[in-house]
């Protein structure tokens, strides 16, 4: 495409030369501008052109990868036993790690599954998030899964508190952590 550009440029170039050689170059002043003029609106024409393919050969590569996913769907359950069981795997490799945000955020989200099923079988967890508060050396992730294992234990007791239910993840343990102190760890003396 550039070359047809560079050959039209340089054939009308050609004509202006022989032309301007033969006659008063005073007289194609005219000429000149008019054939200028033709250039620059032919190779703004074509960079438009190159432009508007590479915004639609984006445009097609963007709409290809999102098919792909869309053709591959997510991961779907039968069952919400089978989602549970899948994020207790993924748990359990999550408290099992050396990266204490990864562990902390295990422990608190099976504290919020705990608390949202309470009948489902979490032993594997506590037993791991127990391994955590007994041996890890941050005293913060130690307390952090003191609250946890307080939750699975009695997810009952939280579960109806909204400041624990509506906590975001930075939030959890500092609101579980306030209702244990409000509510069982201090004494009502009248």
């Amino acid at each position: 495409m550039m070359n047809s550009i560079v050959r039209h440029r340089s054939h009308m170039t050609f004509f202006y030369n022989s032309l301007r050689n033969r006659h008063n170059s005073a007289d194609f002043t005219a000429v000149n501008d008019a054939i200028q003029e033709i250039i620059q609106i032919q190779i703004y024409t074509t960079e438009d052109v190159m432009k508007t393919r590479i915004a639609l050969m984006t445009a097609i590569v963007l709409m290809a990868i999102q098919f792909t996913f869309a053709v591959e769907p997510a991961k779907k359950f039968a069952t919400e036993e089978q989602k549970i069981a899948f994020a207790t795997t993924n748990l359990l490799a999550a408290l099992r790690s050396n990266n204490p945000g990864l562990i902390e955020s295990a422990m608190r989200i099976t504290a919020q599954m705990k608390m949202r099923y309470p009948a489902v079988n979490v032993s594997e967890l506590i037993s791991a998030i127990n391994k955590v508060w007994q041996k890890h050396p941050s005293g913060s992730t130690r307390y952090k899964a003191y609250i946890a294992m307080s939750i699975c234990e009695n997810p009952e007791w939280y579960a109806s508190e909204e400041s624990i239910v509506a906590a975001n993840d930075e939030t959890f343990f500092r609101a579980a952590s306030n209702y244990m102190n409000q509510h069982f760890l201090s004494a009502n003396v009248k």
